[in-house]
Formats: C-alpha cells, sequence, structure tokens
C-alpha cells in the first residue's frame, strides 16, 4: 500500500507527458479548423476565378455585343480547366437615361442609332454575362454553387 501511494506521488510531481496530453486534446479541434479554412478558401479561389472569366467575357463585350457565340467562348476560354462551367448570357438590353432624373426607359436594341432616345436622354447599350460552377463542400453544405454576374456598358456606335 505503501509502494502505491509513493509512486502516484511520484508520478504525480512528473511532468514529462503534459505537452502530448494537450496536443492530443487540442489537435482534432485544430484539424477541423484548418479543414474548414481550406473548404472556404477552395471555394473564394473558385469565385475569383469565374470573375475573372466573366470579366474577359464583358471586355470583349463592349466592343463586340452582338456577337453572342463568341462572348460565350471567350468565357469559357478563360475559365480554362475548371470543368462544369454553366455560363448564361450574354443578354444585350437597351434604355434611354434621363440625365435630369436619373430614369431609364427600357428601348429595343434593334435600332443603330441613340436618335431614338431624343430630349435630354442619352442611349446606353448594356450586356449581361454570367457564370455558375457547382461546388463540393466539405464543411458548408449551404455553399453549392458558386456564381457571377457582370453587366456591361458597351459601345453605342455599331461596327
Amino acid at each position: 500500500m505503501k509502494a502505491r501511494r509513493h509512486l502516484l506521488i511520484r508520478l504525480s510531481r512528473h511532468r514529462r507527458g503534459i505537452a502530448a496530453v494537450e496536443f492530443a486534446l487540442i489537435a482534432p479541434i485544430l484539424v477541423v479548423c484548418l479543414l474548414a479554412v481550406y473548404d472556404l478558401g477552395r471555394a473564394l479561389q473558385q469565385q475569383i476565378r469565374l470573375n475573372q472569366a466573366v470579366e474577359a467575357g464583358g471586355l470583349y463585350a463592349i466592343t463586340w455585343f452582338d456577337r453572342t457565340s463568341e462572348i460565350v467562348s471567350v468565357v469559357s476560354a478563360a475559365a480554362g480547366n475548371m470543368g462544369n462551367v454553366s455560363i448564361y448570357g450574354p443578354v444585350a438590353y437597351c434604355q434611354c437615361w434621363n440625365s435630369v432624373t436619373s430614369a431609364t426607359n427600357a428601348q429595343g436594341c434593334t435600332f443603330s442609332t441613340a436618335s431614338v432616345c431624343g430630349g435630354t436622354s442619352v442611349f446606353r447599350r448594356f450586356v449581361s454575362i454570367g457564370a455558375a460552377r457547382s461546388v463540393t463542400p466539405i464543411f458548408f453544405t449551404t455553399l453549392t454553387t458558386t456564381s457571377v454576374k457582370n453587366v456591361v456598358l458597351t459601345q453605342t456606335k455599331t461596327n
């Protein structure tokens, strides 16, 4: 009995294994946090790449707004090897902006000059382009897709 008590007193004074026990308690929490940061970083990287691809299509659409298949090709090429990218648009729409009230009036985009607006209104042609891609998250189950949309003001002259 005395030998056991002496052994327990000796073990209670020993500090060699405390760091290993603390690490064993903290390691699972640390691993979960690191995986969550990795998951979120992967989704953000995908969002940035999609945004860059759609911006490339928007830059092309500024001049060549009527070439929808080429705009889609530019977005696809800029997306590169991402795979499974859904491109929606490009959709062109035109508006007459009133410089006094900043109100807009929808116009058809079939005309080639800005004279249809008249008065103090200014003709503007816009192209809307978007892209989406599914995400397979580890932790964030509500994050299933990343998507971006870009609206650009095109040149008013037709080429």
